[in-house]
């Protein structure tokens, strides 16, 4: 939901790639089209689908999938199980996911950190999410 940081993006995208993600919808102003996100994702963008979109046209064409917020808040990833067909939400590390969205997903769903430490970034927290779900994709 609304990254803010092209090289961030970018390396979201090159994460995705790596884990033979479905595709990657974007909210917001910042492209993954952009020549510091092409870069910083090492041209990756041609290896999954990429698309613009708005939270709502997420929600109303998502048929059967599960909405999953990735947050701060919510049980553990380790003790959950994802599905191929789960769109899991994203927020940025300053402001997170918005409570709008959060509300409106069917799970949260919690990275684990350790005592002191608040969030991590936006690239690091997809790397973690879908690398420690075995069989999301």
């Amino acid at each position: 939901e609304d990254p803010r940081d092209l090289n961030n993006l970018g390396a979201v995208i090159r994460v995705l790639a790596a884990r033979g993600g479905c595709a990657l919808l974007v909210s917001g102003d910042c492209s993954p089209w952009h020549v510091r996100t092409i870069r910083s994702g090492a041209g990756l963008q041609w290896a999954l689908p990429i698309a613009y979109t708005t939270v709502d046209l997420v929600f109303e064409n998502r048929r059967e999938s599960r909405a999953i917020a990735c947050t701060d808040e919510g049980e553990s990833m380790y003790t959950q199980e994802s599905r191929v067909d789960d769109i899991l939400f994203f927020g940025t590390e300053r402001e997170g996911i918005s409570s709008s969205l959060r509300e409106a997903c069917d799970r949260r769903v919690g990275i684990p950190m350790q005592k002191g430490v608040s969030s991590m970034n936006l690239a690091t927290s997809v790397a973690a999410f879908v690398y420690g779900q075995g069989n999301l994709v």
